[in-house]
């Protein structure tokens, strides 16, 4: 019986054939890779066609990741197809394409490109929504992105102020961050004695509760906030004079630290509220909603 020897040429199409097939095959399989993949090239055996160049940019817009593979290249020709592998038998194709994630966790995209010899480039890169943050200088009138729990709120002069006076202002801003561990600060006006400012955090919306600090009678007050009524916890008498601190709030677990100007001046243990992602403002002007401000609002 007679046999006939392949060709070297059969050889290298069936060789460049399985290769361009595997190269399809891994991104929807990335589950069996084990490692990181950062790139792969893929080329005739021949090396007559110089491989293309894959690449991508992506940003975030809210919840939904943008990408862009327009930076890809092919140094004897050009791309003529763009393929997006995002897990989850997710799929796209197009230079630029957009992906929402269905939960926080990190995902493994896979960018195949293609160009005119059939030459083939794999990107591969994890990538995840960035935490929710929240940041207002209120620059403009942001009053609305908050809920007023109690009392109003005003922008003026790039602060935020209680809408009258005598009342006592809780608002949270509407943005849930991404952990009830976070963290935040602004710069409280304090007027002095008499008036009041501070800050909200590990705020939980469904049951009204959460933790408060602020400046009053020179002191830093720490409370925890239930329902319209605050209950001490800790105080720091730092005898502060009027003017303006950075005054921050950190909460991990039931570790509670608090900063003014960047200094710690109060460490607490406290198990009362285990949950909440809010974060917001405590204004109480006393006779003066106009001095008694915060701004620069950051949480993360």
């Amino acid at each position: 019986m007679k046999t006939t020897k392949p060709t070297a040429q059969a050889l290298r199409a069936v060789a460049l054939t399985g290769l361009l097939s595997l190269a399809f095959v891994i991104p929807a399989n990335a589950v069996d890779f084990s490692g990181s993949l950062t790139g792969v090239t893929i080329t005739d055996a021949k090396v007559t066609n110089s491989p293309p160049v894959a690449t991508f940019t992506y940003k975030q817009d809210g919840e939904t990741l943008l990408f862009d593979a327009s930076g890809s290249s092919d140094p004897d020709g050009s791309i003529t197809a763009y393929k997006w592998d995002f897990g989850s038998g997710s799929v796209a194709e197009g230079a630029t394409s957009s992906y929402t994630p269905t939960s926080p966790a990190n995902v493994q995209v896979t960018l195949t490109v293609v160009d005119n010899n059939n030459g083939v480039a794999l990107s591969q890169r994890t990538v995840g929504l960035a935490p929710k943050g929240v940041q207002d200088d209120f620059s403009t009138d942001t009053a609305g992105n908050y809920t007023v729990l109690k009392g109003g709120l005003k922008v003026a002069d790039g602060a935020m102020h209680s809408s009258g006076n005598w009342t006592t202002t809780y608002a949270i801003h509407t943005t849930e961050l991404a952990s009830d561990n976070h963290t935040v600060e602004a710069d409280v006006f304090y007027s002095g004695s008499s008036g009041t400012s501070g800050l909200l955090f590990r705020f939980n919306k469904e049951q009204a509760t959460g933790y408060s600090v602020w400046f009053a009678s020179g002191r830093i007050m720490l409370n925890a906030y239930s329902s319209g009524s605050e209950k001490f916890i800790s105080f720091y008498d730092g005898k502060y004079a009027a003017g303006i601190y950075r005054l921050k709030a950190e909460i991990s677990g039931n570790l509670i630290k608090i900063y003014v100007n960047g200094t710690l001046v109060l460490e607490k243990t406290d198990s009362t509220y285990g949950t909440g992602k809010q974060i917001g403002l405590k204004i109480n002007p006393y006779g003066d909603a106009t001095s008694v401000t915060v701004d620069n609002l950051t949480g993360n």
